[in-house]
């Protein structure tokens, strides 16, 4: 009886002692969910906007640039349909959802809105939002003080002597045209054999060139004028506005254009009405000069090397009427 009891009273010791051992749990097993449920709560509260920075929050916006608007053309840089040339040479990309940009290429303007870094390291493009054509006093004046060495006989620099084998041509027969017929041979253009080896150079590459029309890619367009023509995939051209003999006056050549003479090729819009045939191409001692009428009181003239005939009947024959968007 006495051993039973003992067994009994063991047994007893033994269930207290168990109830009292806490159990003690691994203290990776109990933070484990509440770390992974933290960890998920802040993940779950950013924004896709948040986890990358937008290219919106590194734009300088409210800024305003002065330049002529190129076309972008072959360039390492992947963003931007146009580019705005600086006085300096440099070059700011542009692209715009608001703004045509094709109507003012090869046009002075101040164009504003939202500059940021492009993706290629060195570049600045600008989202334009407003671009305003340049129209002052003084640009008219500057245009004909440096078109004044073209109507000279002056070949000290290849500048003048360049401008004096095409824009000097076109505008000499300006005077004639209004009165005379606009086909008869000017003095001007018989002076223009002389041309400088840096223009020779130019005129005789552009002259190799295929003309079909699949290769006039480009268009230069005044939105301010109202009209366009093509431009030659390989070419580059300039507007240098209103002169006092011209309303307005393009070049076009292999390379930049950057003063008056540069262009082998001249279109200019004259005032008043043509004399001559129209939508023909004359010969003018070494050069040739393509007529065209635009309006009751004005119409153009195309001027070039004989050697660039061809471009000149293209040009000439494609002439339109800007439409704008």
């Amino acid at each position: 009886m006495k051993t039973i009891l003992r067994s009994f009273i063991g047994l007893a010791l033994m269930s207290l002692t168990a109830c009292s051992t806490p159990i003690v749990q691994s203290p990776d097993t109990k933070k484990e969910p509440a770390q992974s449920s933290s960890q998920l709560s802040a993940t779950s509260s950013l924004s896709p906007e948040s986890e990358l920075p937008s290219s919106d929050m590194r734009e300088t916006k409210n800024v305003t640039y002065r330049g002529i608007v190129q076309p972008s053309g072959i360039s390492i840089f992947m963003q931007g349909t146009h580019r705005l040339v600086l006085s300096d040479g440099r070059f700011i990309l542009l692209e715009s959802d608001s703004i045509d940009l094709n109507g003012y290429v090869g046009e002075e303007v101040d164009i504003s809105g939202a500059i940021r870094p492009t993706v290629e390291v060195g570049g600045q493009i600008m989202r334009a939002e407003e671009a305003t054509l340049v129209v002052k006093e003084e640009t008219e004046a500057s245009s004909s003080a440096e078109a004044e060495p073209a109507l000279s006989e002056t070949t000290e620099s290849s500048a003048a002597s360049s401008t004096s084998s095409s824009s000097s041509v076109a505008l000499a027969s300006s005077k004639s045209s209004s009165s005379s017929s606009s086909s008869a041979p000017s003095s001007e253009a018989q002076k223009s054999s002389d041309i400088s080896p840096e223009m020779e150079a130019t005129v005789s590459t552009m002259a190799k060139e295929d003309f079909s029309a699949e290769q006039w890619t480009q268009e230069y367009c005044s939105g301010h004028i109202g009209f366009c023509f093509p431009v030659h995939r390989n070419w580059w051209y300039k507007s240098f506005g209103a002169t006092t003999s011209v309303l307005w006056h393009i070049e076009v050549s292999n390379g930049p254009v950057l003063n008056l003479g540069d262009g082998p090729i001249v279109i200019n819009l004259l005032r008043g009405p043509l004399t001559g045939p129209d939508l023909t191409v004359s010969p003018q001692g070494n050069s040739v000069i393509g007529f065209r009428q635009w309006s009751a009181d004005q119409h153009f003239e195309i001027s070039a090397d004989k050697r660039l005939e061809a471009a000149v009947a293209y040009i000439m024959k494609n002439l339109t009427t800007y439409q704008g968007e």
